[in-house]
């Protein structure tokens, strides 16, 4: 949830006016939850996945000679059902794997923002069970302190 109840606030606290868009994005937001608004990012991913591929698929059915030499398959010719049957089975997986591990991994993903920030604990249990603590453990200085090694005072060039 946002700090701020009205426009007027947010504009205050940035010190400049809102414009349009991001005014329409605060008057969907602001009484969304955190989790909620999370969720929205499989909105975004299903756009993704739906839009970027359509130019090579575009590309794939001109059958333009130039666009050959970087595919992989160059002599490969798909046609229009059988991208579109890739297309479902990608759609499959998705719904059945992004979504809720999207849904799924909220809380996660929320400790490490609060990290990443500075308004979370890396030390506590919660952040280094959530990633807090990767940082921690393949940092080399930590590593060595942790280990007893000392720092060499001799240089390589």
């Amino acid at each position: 949830m946002l700090p701020y109840a009205s426009v007027s606030e947010v504009e205050v606290a940035l010190g400049r006016n809102l414009p349009f868009a991001e005014t329409l994005w605060f008057n969907y937001s602001v009484t969304k939850s955190d989790y909620f608004l999370y969720c929205n990012n499989i909105l975004f991913l299903f756009l993704i996945f739906s839009l970027v591929p359509l130019p090579l698929v575009f590309l794939e059915l001109k059958r333009l000679s130039f666009f050959d030499s970087y595919k992989i398959q160059p002599k490969v010719r798909l046609s229009l059902d059988e991208m579109f049957r890739c297309y479902k089975d990608v759609m499959c997986m998705f719904f059945l794997v992004v979504g809720p591990l999207q849904l799924v991994s909220y809380p996660s993903i929320k400790d490490w923002v609060a990290i990443a920030i500075g308004m979370g604990d890396p030390g506590s249990a919660a952040g280094l069970l959530s990633g807090g603590g990767l940082h921690q453990l393949l940092d080399p200085q930590v590593s060595a302190q942790r280990l007893g090694l000392r720092e060499d005072s001799l240089r390589s060039p």
